[in-house]
């Protein structure tokens, strides 16, 4: 339910302490006791005059706050009781005293299967109970009156209800129609569970229109009528933020305690001492160290503000600093090639969280098949989906239902089955929703959004409710409940086919029917010929193979051979350092045995160079790109493969899940130790062969480098992005003062495990991270292609083409090859929408914006013959856009390699 007040709490800290004088009945004075006026440990340590001699260093102190338990304290306090009193304790570190946390959050790994309905979300367990509702239980469901609990005649039934309310706690609240909610109304109303009565209903929401959005409506304050008839809802049990997610402890509260760490404190060079004369915060103060000691040490981001408090001698040895800094934070130090940095733990907090995220997207995955059971059985058995809205005063009116009702029936709109909307102006709301309306307008009206202009979006959700005996009006329960409805997706498809089929006409087509005779080659011939670049992508290696290759182009008039000369991460020519080892034969340099087969035939021969995507065997582990959780991309997609076999076998039986193993490729890094350097000299040969008209780059960005110069993309699945190893972690270490494995890439979803740390949280900065380190791979990759252009393909006096296939969206197959015309120049990418919002005309359009020479992508490898290559080539032709197209007959290498490398690819064109 919607919070309506917003409270603002503000601590106010006492600047100075007040002395308590007590004096005894005799007048002599007795030793005095201190207050405990101020409220945070900073305060306390400028007030209170601190016994004894000892350097003491405190991090944060203006965020250690007063204990509810702490007293007052004598008028010269020892460092522990000042610690105690401010919810911390003090801890010696060699000659130093740090007052440091007194617990820490420890961060468990999850286990290998999760329990899918422990803890499962509650209007999941409601969708089950649903499904079991005999007829008569239905009846009752959807009536005034409700299902009462003692009509639940199963174990099932009852189980599920009880599951609805953890512990057996349900809290409401009185819902004030026209202002804001009051603590005092919160009731306890558990013991009338037993006595309750459920029934399903809508609740109406409206949505404001957004001044110079005429799409865009803002939802948020749920006021209704003023005489509006009772209504409670319940405060939410605590479902996020959990300390234990589907059958697995996420965290453990410990006693505070060095972390194992990689940083050894007995090395030599950290024995010195270092000033602590005027330092101010974490990061000056881990600088500092660093020079004194020479080691590249570095505090995490999150932490080089935080404030430092240093009293008695401002000076400390290196390694009793290190020490006490890493338990005042409750962290560690981890190794990043040559350097530390202090942060909270050797695993990354992103990599932990993204564990969590992962488990939990297992559970719900677990979860699909029951709920997507439960949704057919429910469609079934209450497939009109309008459900009654008793005493709602927002209700939809006659014209409204019509337009939420056109909505649900339009095939392509079943995602409404189970939420009724309907835009209209204010003119056409009803006096009730014109009343909300203006509450909600009058009680914004500094928020200069909203506007009563425009079109107001009326929403109608389905809403559990429960009847209690004591109540006069129902409780909205705090459930989502628009899925009740939503079916299987093999049942919406069903529905969507059958609403097409209901909405054609039935009238006897006229048309002839379309010859099932192929197109002849000359028909494709003579399209072909309209076509100025004609491309053909293969990977012949051998003689014959050549030939045949060449034959068919000439007789099926293709003019462009894109010959595969590196790929694997194996050069087919001779006199690099990755050639392969017959390439100094005539039979293995294919380069050479191209340009020979070609010459006179007018088809061009332009090299193609996979640059990243490289066999296992020829990427060493140090050259291996990494993903956050340290999978490079092979393993990456096991883990994927695993995990999908595992769910289809959940749904089968108990046997262990097998899956095929893949074939393909594993990325490299482009920063990775000699990646660089070994493309660049396959470049520079290839640049100085005579015959080639240019060079067509692939694989170029792993995953999770692409985007444009305007959009830092990442990918939806976070899991597969790559750019996580050593090499980059330490430049975006060196840069940014934060290791990448400790950024979730995902900041702005949040699962229900509890993953925060207190030293290392702030929405703010997790998205300003994650947006720094988006930015940086692509940056990164950016600056590694133009290195290699302005080194090789920028050489030279001839002219030569580089062609390098357009960025896309994570996930999204490239649509098209473009010339990367100047090294200046933005990388080809595709975007949905151009960076002052409008959408381009079409895809051939955006491209030829950007690059001198654009080609559409045919896929030959996925099944393309003869007729489906005329049909596009009829397009292209029609429309003259495109300057041409590549046939590819080889997987992109995101697939598997194809199993076997056909002879001759063109043959099956050639067929009769």
């Amino acid at each position: 339910m919607v919070r309506r007040a917003n409270r603002v709490i503000v601590r106010l800290v006492a600047p100075v302490a007040m002395i308590l004088w007590s004096v005894s009945a005799k007048g002599q004075s007795a030793p005095p006791r201190v207050s405990l006026a101020p409220l945070n440990l900073e305060a306390a340590l400028a007030a209170y005059p601190v016994a004894g001699t000892r350097t003491i260093l405190v991090v944060a102190p203006d965020r250690a706050f007063r204990t509810r338990d702490a007293v007052s304290l004598p008028g010269r306090p020892s460092p522990s009781q000042i610690a105690a009193a401010f919810g911390r304790k003090a801890v010696p570190s060699g000659e130093l005293l740090a007052l440091v946390p007194r617990t820490m959050s420890l961060l468990h790994s999850p286990s290998a299967e999760p329990n899918p309905w422990d803890g499962a979300p509650p209007g999941d367990l409601f969708k089950l109970l649903a499904a079991t509702f005999t007829p008569e239980q239905w009846k009752a469901f959807v009536s005034r009156n409700g299902v009462a609990v003692q009509e639940l005649n199963t174990k099932e039934q009852r189980d599920l209800f009880r599951a609805l309310f953890p512990n057996g706690v349900l809290r409401v609240q009185y819902d004030v129609p026209d202002g804001p909610n009051r603590d005092e109304d919160i009731q306890d109303r558990s013991e009338e569970l037993p006595q309750a009565r459920l029934r399903l209903g809508q609740m109406v929401s409206l949505g404001m229109p957004v001044a110079g959005k005429p799409t865009h409506h803002v939802f948020g304050m749920g006021f209704r009528p003023k005489k509006a008839p009772p209504r409670y809802f319940q405060i939410a049990p605590e479902n996020f933020e959990a300390d234990r997610v589907s059958g697995a402890r996420v965290r453990t509260e410990v006693p505070n305690r060095l972390k194992p760490g990689d940083l050894d404190f007995s090395t030599p060079s950290l024995q010195v001492a270092v000033s602590l004369e005027s330092v101010r915060t974490v990061g000056e103060l881990i600088e500092r160290i660093g020079r004194a000691t020479k080691t590249e040490l570095y505090a995490d981001y999150r932490l080089e503000n935080k404030r430092v408090t240093v009293i008695g001698r401002p000076e400390g040895r290196a390694a009793d600093v290190l020490r006490a800094l890493a338990l005042s934070v409750t962290g560690a130090y981890r190794r990043v090639g040559p350097a530390f940095v202090l942060t909270d733990d050797r695993v990354g907090i992103g990599t932990r969280r993204q564990r969590w995220a992962s488990f939990e997207r297992q559970a719900e995955e677990l979860r699909r098949t029951a709920l997507e059971s439960a949704g057919d059985e429910i469609l079934e058995r209450y497939p009109q989906r309008v459900l009654p809205t008793f005493d709602e005063p927002l209700a939809m009116n006659a014209a409204q239902r019509k337009l939420a009702d056109a909505k649900r029936n339009d095939p392509f709109g079943i995602a409404y089955h189970s939420q009724e909307q309907a835009e209209v102006p204010f003119a056409e709301l009803s006096p009730a929703q014109q009343e909300v309306a203006r509450i909600t307008y009058n009680y914004r009206r500094r928020d200069p959004e909203r506007t009563l202009e425009g079109t107001f979006l009326v929403q109608a959700n389905p809403m559990l409710q429960l009847l209690l005996p004591s109540l006069d009006g129902p409780v909205n329960l705090s459930m989502d409940m628009t899925g009740i409805f939503r079916p299987s997706q093999q049942a919406m498809h069903l529905m969507a086919e059958k609403m097409r089929a209901e909405a054609k006409p039935s009238v006897p087509s006229t048309e002839p029917p379309d010859s099932p005779k192929p197109p002849t080659i000359d028909d494709l011939i003579a399209l072909m010929k309209a076509i100025e670049r004609r491309a053909v992508y293969a990977r012949p290696r051998t003689a014959d193979e050549v030939n045949a290759l060449i034959s068919s182009m000439k007789r099926l008039t293709f003019n462009e051979l894109w010959l595969d000369v590196f790929s694997d991460g194996v050069a087919h020519i001779g006199g690099t350092k990755r050639s392969a080892p017959t390439a100094g034969k005539p039979e293995g340099d294919v380069l050479t045995l191209a340009l020979e087969a070609a010459k006179g035939t007018g088809i061009r021969v332009f090299p193609v160079v996979d640059l990243l995507a490289w066999a296992p065997a020829n990427a060493s582990e140090s050259v291996r790109d990494r993903t956050i959780l340290g999978d490079n991309s092979l393993e990456a997609e096991i883990r994927q493969l695993r995990r999908q076999a595992w769910f289809a076998q959940a749904k089968r039986g108990p046997q262990p899940p097998s899956f095929p193993m893949p074939n393909g490729p594993v990325y490299v890094s482009p920063s990775g130790p000699g990646v660089r350097e070994d493309l660049t000299e396959l470049l520079v040969a290839l640049r100085k062969r005579e015959g080639i008209a240019g060079v067509v780059w692939r694989t170029d960005a792993p995953n999770g480098y692409r985007g444009s110069d305007d959009r830092f993309l990442t990918s939806s699945d976070p899991e597969t992005e790559l750019g996580y190893g050593e090499d980059m972690r330490l430049k975006f270490l060196r840069r940014n003062h934060s290791d990448p494995i400790d950024v979730f890439p995902n900041y702005y979803r949040t699962g229900r495990a509890n993953t925060r740390l207190a030293f290392f949280d702030g929405f703010d900065r997790e998205r300003e991270l994650t947006e720094q380190w988006s930015k940086f791979r692509r940056e990164t990759n950016v600056a590694f292609l133009r290195s290699l252009y302005e080194g090789t393909i920028g050489t030279g006096d001839r002219s030569f083409d580089l062609l390098i296939a357009a960025r896309t969206t994570e996930g999204r197959y490239r649509p098209w090859f473009g010339s990367w015309d100047r090294p200046d120049a933005p990388l080809p990418f595709y975007r949905d929408i151009f960076p002052g919002g409008e959408r381009p005309a079409d895809e051939v359009t955006q491209a030829k914006a950007q690059s001198r020479l654009a080609y559409r992508i045919i896929q030959l490898w996925s099944g393309i013959d003869r007729r489906s290559l005329r049909m596009l080539c009829e397009r292209m032709v029609r429309n003259d856009a495109w300057h041409g197209f590549v046939l590819e007959t080889q997987t992109d290498p995101g697939f598997s390699r194809n199993p076997d490398n056909a002879a001759n690819p063109l043959a099956s064109l050639e067929k009769p």
